[in-house]
């Protein structure tokens, strides 16, 4: 199977190309397009480690805490935020589309076996999901939703009693999502990156 130059040396680097790293590059590069790099892009990734060893490879030496994988639960898979533009690109993968299907998973189990129809069977089943990652459609692998966010100034004294969307009232700033008004923890950008 033919792969761009960039994801075969990624792949190389990596010991084998997977799924899960072909969807990191191919997100990355979707985000290096629209961003015109990724220079100033913050990166968040939920995923496989192969995804986040993507993108940390296509942003090209981040300094620390550009590149996260966060903890706990996020309402996207993937988060690029453009710091100049305060724009972001929220990543949600549709799984089925992404993943490798149930009857590769069961032939994986069985590579070990003497059997070489189970791995070319299982080989064909790979290099089939993972040009569809690089080739195909973006819009049928993932929901990719562009937002404006930005930390409003407001004075303390003027902060609303609870946060419009969660009713929490243990914040000390207002965040503007796509003119909407929230607390950072419903904004869906990491904690980190609002400071």
């Amino acid at each position: 199977m033919l792969v761009p130059l960039d994801l075969a040396a990624l792949a190389w680097k990596q010991s084998h190309l997977s799924p899960e790293l072909a969807l990191g590059w191919r997100l990355g590069r979707h985000a290096h397009d629209c961003f015109d790099g990724l220079d100033r892009v913050r990166i968040a990734a939920t995923g496989h480690a192969h995804t986040l060893a993507a993108l940390e490879r296509l942003a090209r030496f981040p300094e620390p805490g550009m590149v996260v994988k966060p903890a706990g639960l996020r309402p996207w898979d993937m988060l690029f935020y453009h710091e100049p533009t305060a724009t972001a690109l929220k990543v949600v993968c549709i799984s089925r589309r992404t993943t490798l299907s149930p009857t590769a998973i069961e032939l994986e189990d069985k590579l070990n076996g003497d059997d070489p129809t189970v791995a070319d069977r299982y080989q064909e089943e790979l290099d089939g999901l993972v040009s569809n990652i690089v080739n195909g459609n973006l819009t049928g692998l993932c929901f990719v939703q562009e937002i404006r966010c930005r930390v409003l100034d407001v004075e303390k004294s003027k902060l609303p009693a609870s946060c419009p969307w969660c009713q929490s009232r243990s914040f000390t700033r207002l965040i503007e999502v796509d003119d909407h008004i929230c607390c950072p923890a419903c904004s869906g950008l990491e904690p980190d990156w609002l400071v």
